[in-house]
C-alpha cells in the first residue's frame, strides 16, 4: 500500500475533479523499492514522471544529482549509470520528497505517520547555524521536518531534514528546548547581552562541557566574521558579528569552564 495515502496530491486532484477511472490501462513496472541509501525510500511504480524531482534538484544545487533516463516505456527517474544517491553526490536535503506529489519519495522516518493536522516554524538547534525549519506535527507530535521554502538559502543539511524529527519526537521538547542562536540587534549592548544569556541559561547547564557547537555542518564556504572574547566569572562568550551563517544578526556561542580555558 501507498504510504503517502493522506497527503498524495495526486489523490486529492483526482477527487477534485472527480477522476475515478483512466481510459488507457495501467502497466505496473514491478520495480524493486530502494533502499540502499540513507534517509529516503523510492518506489518508482508509483512515479508519475511529473518531473518535479528533477526540477528542484537543480533548482537550489544548481546542478542537479537525477534526471530522466531511459527511453519510451521504459523512462524512469534516476541517476547517471544507475549509482545510488550517495555515490551521485545527493546533500539529502529533502526537497524532491517534499514536492513528489505521490508516494514515489518519502521520508523513512515519515512515511507510514499520515499526513500533519499542523506545522511549526522554529529554528533548527542542532548546530550554530540556526536554519528554519518548518516542523510537521501530529498528535501533539513531532513527525517530520521540511525547508521553509524551496530556495538555495532555505534548504535544510541532511541532519536538519532528517534527524532533527527524531530528535524532537518527545512532544515536549519544543517547549523545553534553548535556543542555541540568539539573534540580536547591533544595538545592545555586550554587558547586557551576558546577563540575559546567564538568566536564560541558569545553573543548569554548568556541568555542560559543551553548550553550542564551534562551527556548522552545513558546506558553507568563505565564512568571514570577527569574534570578541569577553569573560564574566567563570564563563567564556563569543560574540560573532559579521557572519555569513546568520546575516544581519550577532551570533552568540557559550562555553562552559573546561572549554573556555582551552580557547
Amino acid at each position: 500500500s501507498c504510504s503517502n495515502r493522506e497527503p498524495c496530491e495526486l489523490r486529492k486532484l483526482a477527487e477534485e475533479y472527480k477522476v475515478d477511472d483512466l481510459e488507457l490501462p495501467i502497466i505496473y513496472q514491478n520495480l524493486p523499492l530502494e533502499r540502499m541509501d540513507p534517509f529516503m525510500d523510492r518506489d518508482y511504480n508509483l512515479c508519475i514522471l511529473c518531473g518535479r524531482c528533477v526540477r528542484i534538484c537543480k533548482k537550489i544545487h544548481k546542478k542537479g544529482t537525477i534526471d530522466f533516463i531511459n527511453r519510451g516505456k521504459d523512462t524512469r527517474i534516476g541517476t547517471a549509470f544507475l549509482r545510488n544517491y550517495v555515490e551521485a553526490g545527493c546533500r539529502f536535503c529533502g526537497a524532491c520528497i517534499d514536492i513528489c506529489p505521490t508516494g514515489a519519495l518519502s521520508d523513512r522516518f515519515a512515511k507510514w505517520h499520515g499526513e500533519a493536522d499542523r506545522t511549526v516554524e522554529t529554528t533548527c538547534d542542532i548546530c550554530p547555524a540556526g536554519c528554519p525549519v518548518r516542523l510537521k506535527m501530529k498528535n501533539g507530535r513531532v513527525i517530520g521536518a521540511e525547508s521553509t521554502a524551496f530556495t538555495d538559502e532555505a534548504r535544510l543539511c541532511a541532519i536538519g531534514r532528517f534527524i532533527l524529527p527524531q530528535v524532537y519526537e518527545e512532544p515536549d521538547h519544543l517547549n523545553a528546548a534553548v535556543q542555541k542562536i540568539v539573534r540580536l540587534s547591533s544595538g545592545h549592548l555586550i554587558q547586557n547581552i551576558i546577563s540575559d544569556i546567564e538568566r536564560k541559561m541558569g545553573t543548569s547547564r554548568k556541568k555542560a562541557d559543551i553548550i553550542s557547537a564551534l562551527g556548522t555542518i552545513l558546506d558553507k564556504k568563505n565564512e568571514k566574521h570577527e569574534e570578541t572574547p569577553v569573560v564574566t566569572g567563570d564563563r567564556l562568550f563569543k560574540i560573532v558579528s559579521k557572519t555569513e551563517i546568520v546575516p544581519n544578526t550577532h551570533m552568540i556561542e557559550v562555553f562552559a569552564p573546561d572549554i573556555a580555558k582551552k580557547c
